[in-house]
This record gives structure tokens, sequence and C-alpha cells, in this order.
């Protein structure tokens, strides 16, 4: 399996997968359990307090692991990708994130 790629800027993790992901390995739950493991990662051992993922709008699969994380989505945080032109099919990205404040907020409920 393919790594995930990771991107560590200014006290916040971006998670991504890459591109070439072998289509084998879909539906089988490896990207929600290694993402739920960054996220420990993240929040525990870098303390980092906030975690960041984006795709395309039209990426379900990938809309789908990151609200199964408990990342959350504000329309008001999508953007157009830098390097598209915007009527490219995957210019508009939508924002998903995860502070650990609203984590362990989560934890106490």
């Amino acid at each position: 399996m393919n790594e995930s790629h990771l991107k560590l800027t200014c006290n916040k993790l971006h998670l991504g997968s890459p591109i070439d992901t072998p289509t084998s390995i879909y539906g089988k739950s490896y990207a929600p359990e290694a993402a739920k493991a960054v996220l420990e990662y993240a929040f525990n051992t870098l303390n980092l307090k906030e975690v960041v993922s984006f795709t395309s709008i039209g990426n379900q699969k990938s809309i789908r692991v990151m609200e199964k994380i408990g990342l959350k989505h504000d329309p008001k945080d999508d953007f157009y990708h830098p390097k598209l032109d915007k009527d490219h099919p995957l210019a508009l990205n939508v924002l998903y994130k995860l502070s650990k404040e609203d984590l362990n907020k989560n934890y106490e409920h």
C-alpha cells in the first residue's frame, strides 16, 4: 500500500492520500483506520492544534473518510485549487478540519 501524504505547516497537519492508490484496497476501512491513527499521533505526540484535509468537491470517497473520522466541513472554507483553472473539474476543493479542542469536547460527551 502506498503511504499517505502528510504535510506539517504552522502547527497544522494536512492528511491526504496519493492519487495512485490501488483500487483493490478501496472499501476495506484502511483509510479511516490510518487517518484515525494519524489524528491520535498529531494531537497526542506532536501536540498539534489542528488537522486539516481537503479534496475536490466530487471526491465522495475522501469526503466520507474525513466525515467518518470526525473532521468538520464549513462551506466558507472551500477554495479553488491555486494550480488549476477555475473551470477545471477538480478545481473546487472542500476543506475539512478538526481541532484538538473540538476532539476533546467530543470525547467529553
